[in-house]
């Protein structure tokens, strides 16, 4: 016998799916950290497991077919109805969980003084410091808060950034582009998101 504990697939653009020699299915599968990865399949001797792949193409895919172009369609559509547009990229290696969508809000934030970044971030306001020192006050020329990782609960540091961006969008619409996300660490922030937003006048993309 041969037992699968785990599948997954290398590019957000895929996602397996198994079924097994009873008829069940299981899946989908993503990529690692992104999802469900995990099971317990025993293949006897003659039987067979079949693989099946759902490719989508919108999420990524080959230079040419178009995925610039729509973004970009989109984009300057959102902005001509009024909606705010925040965007980040990650990169192959080395990001940070909340690096993207730090780099997402630093011309919002150029635009924004202390006073009014307090507000937006209400009772968040220590658990963002960390992200966003300019909103405390400075003594020495340092911060009177630790940084980021100096062990804020980090379900606390989630719903500071959902009860922001929240925030944000009651200004106007806020549509948040991430660009190649089978490159993200962590997808919790985004998956946090999702889950409380509730109907919320944000879109992620």
């Amino acid at each position: 016998d041969i037992t699968v504990n785990q599948a997954e697939t290398c590019c957000m653009c895929t996602e397996p799916i198994l079924k097994l020699p009873d008829g069940k299915e299981m899946g989908p599968f993503g990529m690692p950290g992104h999802g469900f990865n995990r099971l317990n399949a025993v293949i006897k001797s003659g039987e067979i497991i079949t693989v099946r792949v759902i490719f989508d193409p919108t999420a990524h895919g080959p230079a040419g077919i178009g995925k610039t172009r729509l973004v970009r369609e989109f984009r300057h559509h959102a902005v001509r109805c009024g909606f705010q547009w925040f965007g980040g990229k990650y990169e192959k290696a080395g990001n940070h969980p909340y690096s993207v969508w730090v780099d997402m809000l630093k011309g919002y934030l150029q635009q924004r003084d202390a006073a009014s970044l307090r507000i937006l971030m209400g009772p968040y306001v220590t658990e963002l410091a960390g992200i966003v020192p300019e909103v405390m006050p400075r003594e020495n020329g340092t911060s009177k808060v630790a940084p980021q990782d100096s062990g804020i609960d980090r379900s606390r540091l989630l719903e500071a950034w959902t009860h922001f961006l929240v925030q944000i969008s009651r200004e106007a619409p806020l549509v948040l582009f991430l660009d190649d996300v089978q490159w993200a660490g962590s997808l919790e922030l985004l998956h946090h998101l999702a889950t409380n937003i509730g109907n919320q006048r944000v879109l992620a993309l």
